[in-house]
């Protein structure tokens, strides 16, 4: 169970890019996913960090998405990577893909 600082962040991340980037998935922050490699294998990615699944959301827009849920577990050894570099980095991508997303919406 992850603390309420911690979901509150998340949820507050998926939301901004629900609003910000038109995505219309849950959880645009989850390491885990899969596609079909013709979807991508012609984009160039900027994503800082590793939330590169917020960029080829953005970026294969239209594309179906199927989301399937599964839970995450505390980790039983090791520390958490989350930190607030990693929500600067999350924010700085939200606002390159917001550009990218606006400028691909008026070029279409």
């Amino acid at each position: 169970e992850w603390p309420l600082i911690r979901k509150l962040i998340s949820k507050i991340g998926n939301s901004l890019a629900g609003l910000w980037l038109g995505l219309d998935v849950k959880d645009s922050m989850t390491g885990l996913f899969a596609l079909k490699k013709d979807l991508i294998k012609n984009l160039s990615f900027e994503a800082i960090g590793y939330k590169i699944l917020l960029e080829i959301l953005v970026k294969t827009k239209g594309a179906k998405v199927k989301e399937v849920p599964f839970v995450c577990v505390n980790r039983q050894e090791g520390s958490s990577k989350f930190s607030f570099s990693i929500i600067n980095d999350y924010f700085k991508l939200l606002k390159i893909l917001r550009k990218s997303a606006s400028y691909n919406t008026k070029n279409r």
